[in-house]
């Protein structure tokens, strides 16, 4: 039986362009260069191999992940399917089969990753087994005391932005960091910057509280600033429950 040393695994991977290929035909070298951390450097000659427009849908993705027992596999080998499930929001459907499996995780290193993320919700979606270990080990709250509370789609808070000139904003949000961000973008805010160029100051009014609660209270913010001489940037009328989900 031919051992798979480092070396023997860098022979077999020079017979290959690319890693789909690579790993298919030569499976047992493949997943032995990624347990050991040798993949990236033995495939380094590689060429990516790009796939069509269009061509991750929920069907394709959950096909990929019935290979796998955990995502911890999955993610290291088909990032890419990986990646467009997280994006999308399809990976807890299309990994419902899997199990937890901690491969690496203790103290340490959930201290370090968690310092990635600014709020729970992003490290427990983006760095799932990290949390479910740090979650399992009662020290959570410990490694999150640097994140921010934000909501979800019943839960948001209300929020103001005041400027210099005596115009104001008022909206509702699941994450008052990255909503600020957005608006920077595009809308109503942004506009008023590129036109005044005036400072202003974001202020949460509200805890994140009841979807429902935090409706009536947009409107309330809205009128009680109109009434105290604000010039309002919101342009639209408040919106209604069913685009909760999809309002930031």
């Amino acid at each position: 039986m031919v051992k798979l040393t480092f070396e023997y695994c860098k022979d077999v991977a020079l017979q290959y362009n690319n890693r789909t290929h690579f790993q298919k035909e030569k499976s047992s070298v493949y997943n032995k260069s990624l347990k050991n951390g040798w993949l990236d450097e033995i495939c380094s000659h590689m060429v990516r191999l790009h796939k069509p427009n269009n061509y991750w849908t929920i069907e394709k993705c959950k096909e990929i992940a019935l290979q796998y027992n955990n995502r911890n596999d999955m993610r290291k080998n088909d990032s890419s399917c990986y990646r467009t499930s997280l994006k999308n929001g399809w990976l807890d459907e299309i990994c419902e089969h899997m199990n937890y499996v901690n491969t690496y995780w203790d103290i340490e290193s959930c201290k370090k990753e968690s310092l990635k993320y600014t709020n729970r919700k992003d490290f427990q979606t983006n760095s799932k087994g990290a949390y479910e270990y740090a979650k399992k080990h009662n020290i959570l709250n410990d490694i999150c005391k640097h994140m921010i509370k934000v909501g979800d789609k019943y839960n948001r808070c209300i929020y103001v932005f005041e400027f210099d000139d005596n115009s104001a904003y008022v909206g509702l949000t699941y994450n008052l960091n990255k909503r600020e961000k957005d608006h920077k973008k595009k809308g109503p805010i942004k506009k008023h910057l590129d036109k005044t160029n005036k400072e202003y100051k974001l202020k949460q009014l509200t805890d994140y509280i009841d979807v429902f609660l935090s409706q009536e209270l947009e409107e309330k913010y809205i009128k009680e600033y109109k009434e105290n001489g604000w010039n309002m940037l919101n342009t639209q009328t408040i919106s209604t429950i069913g685009c909760y989900t999809l309002k930031k």
